[in-house]
């Protein structure tokens, strides 16, 4: 899966991947996500993310936005790469509500 979403250049198929591995790894996503640790790395790691996607002006993504994605939703020690997919879709409470995610 991580492969793929490395090579894909649209957002919205990006997101559907991204949407299926949470479904794939349900059971390991509501196993994790309430760690606070896990909330921690993520958000670290969401917030460079966001700043490299955020400068983007093209529709798509770039080669390096889809390594940094691919890289991102991998190297999060201890954090299986589902929790870190999964963390876009929490709600806007999830910072001070662990539980909401």
């Amino acid at each position: 899966m991580l492969a793929v979403i490395a090579a894909e250049t649209e957002p919205i198929v990006t997101l559907t991947h991204l949407l299926q591995l949470c479904r794939d790894e349900h059971v390991v996503l509501w196993e994790r996500v309430t760690y606070p640790d896990c909330h921690d790395q993520v958000a670290a790691t969401l917030s460079r993310l966001g700043e490299i996607y955020a400068s983007q002006v093209n529709p798509t993504l770039d080669k390096a936005t889809r390594l940094l994605l691919a890289t991102t939703l991998n190297s999060t020690t201890g954090v299986p790469p589902v929790v870190v997919a999964h963390a876009p879709f929490c709600s806007s409470t999830a910072s001070t509500d662990r539980t909401s995610c």
